[in-house]
């Protein structure tokens, strides 16, 4: 269904009203023309167009202005509407432009800036119908309350509360009590004794006096001097001063190297004896320091075993009063406080409903169903007050049209006489 203001109806609120979408309660008026609750009169099906101006030029013929077209004027309504974000009534249009000494034919021609000072206007003064109030009387016999101009207003429905609710009263159980767990004591254990220092013997170069019994060196200095003796003999110079020399000089380098070697081969012999003596106290002390941690952790293992035993036992001792502690809680406690807090509150609930919320519901009931049909009968009176005065504005103007060309059906009569009186008179007068 769609409202003559082209808005689509989405809810029925009951079987003679509806809504539309934005937010308008319409209603079917006499001759089933729909209406709007608290309009002012009926809506047109069709938009408000002005009527074009007619205007006669001085001295000559007539000549008909165009006015503004139906879209232009209706765009710059729809402009005003939009802003509002609603819908105004004709006579809130009319007594709006009224403000500004016009009237709506004249909106398409109305600039932005008078546009949005129309706005402006209509959001300072709201809507044109009647506001609320009290002291006011309806239609006699009528029952309900009314403001102002008879406008049905919806009474303050007095509500009494009952008494606070009061739970009853809980009383606390003695506090479960256990003895704390004592820990066992420190775990303890001999220190690590650290070994005895790494001692050896300071390395002691060879007896030179050794060489005599060093084959190499024998050897070595033999050979050297039987050639240095062969050279000289074959020469003859076996017996000389350079000869001796000469033997005296390689003796001396061939004893000074041998020592030489014979200091490195002992040196060498004494540093493989020292590694190996050290070798040997690393591995002696791993072992007895590896002996020293494998017993203690057999005591901390042995220790840390019986306290979890301990610990264990102490628990399932403690879970077991627990036990009974919470049972006796339940049975003694809870429940019994529970079952009375469960009566007590069915019975305040109950008590609610039947002495205060239902009778608060039902006079409540009857006073809305009071002012629903009193707005429906308002809202009928205001319609057919309405369509009253639009039958007698139309009445009026028809009169006053009428009025018009009765009026100038009798200046064209007497017109019409004044030239049939002429042309006797001109008639007459070419006879003579």
């Amino acid at each position: 269904m769609t409202t003559p203001d082209n808005t689509t109806i989405v809810q029925q609120l009951d079987p003679d009203r509806w809504l539309d979408e934005k937010g308008q309660v319409w209603y079917l008026g006499a001759g089933g023309q729909p209406m709007k609750v608290g309009g002012g009169g009926t809506v047109t099906t069709t938009p408000s167009t002005p009527p074009p101006s007619t205007t006669t030029p001085s001295g000559g013929g007539g000549g008909t202005a165009g006015g503004p077209t139906a879209s232009s004027y209706q765009d710059k309504l729809n402009y005003i509407q939009q802003q509002l974000g609603r819908h105004l009534s004709d006579a809130e249009i009319q007594s709006g432009f009224a403000k500004f000494g016009g009237d709506p034919s004249s909106l398409y021609a109305l600039t932005q800036p008078q546009l949005n000072q129309i706005v402006d206007y209509f959001r300072t003064t709201g809507t044109t119908s009647a506001g609320g109030g009290g002291g006011g009387t309806g239609p006699a016999g009528v029952a309900g309350s009314f403001g102002p101009g008879g406008v049905p207003v919806f009474p303050q429905v007095p509500y009494t509360p009952p008494a606070s609710y009061n739970p009853p009263t809980y009383t606390a159980p003695p506090a479960f009590l256990y003895e704390a767990y004592k820990p066992a004591g420190q775990f303890s254990y001999a220190d690590y004794t650290a070994p005895q220092a790494f001692s050896y013997d300071q390395f002691a170069a060879p007896d030179p006096a050794q060489l005599a019994n060093d084959p190499v060196y024998q050897y070595t200095l033999k050979t050297q001097q039987d050639a240095i003796a062969k050279s000289a003999a074959a020469k003859g110079m076996a017996a000389t001063g350079g000869t001796v020399n000469d033997l005296l000089v390689n003796a001396q380098q061939v004893a000074a190297q041998g020592y030489s070697d014979l200091y490195n081969r002992a040196l060498q012999s004494y540093q493989t004896n020292l590694g190996q003596a050290v070798n040997q106290y690393n591995v002696n002390e791993a072992n007895r320091y590896q002996d020293y941690l494998t017993n203690r952790q057999n005591a901390l293992d042995q220790f840390n075993l019986n306290e979890q035993n301990r610990y264990q036992d102490y628990m399932t001792n403690r879970q077991n009063a627990l036990q009974a502690y919470n049972t006796n809680y339940q049975t003694q406690y809870t429940d019994p406080y529970q079952y009375n807090y469960q009566r007590a509150q069915d019975v305040y609930n109950t008590n609610y409903q039947t002495q205060f919320q239902d009778p608060y519901k039902l006079n409540y009931q009857n006073q809305l169903d009071i002012y629903n049909a009193n707005i429906h009968n308002y809202d009928l009176s205001q319609y057919y007050k309405q369509h009253a005065s639009d039958l007698s504005q139309e009445y009026g103007q028809r009169n006053k049209e009428l009025g018009m060309q009765y009026d100038w059906y009798n200046k064209m009569f007497d017109y019409q006489k004044s030239q049939d009186d002429w042309s006797k008179q001109f008639n007459l007068y070419q006879t003579l």
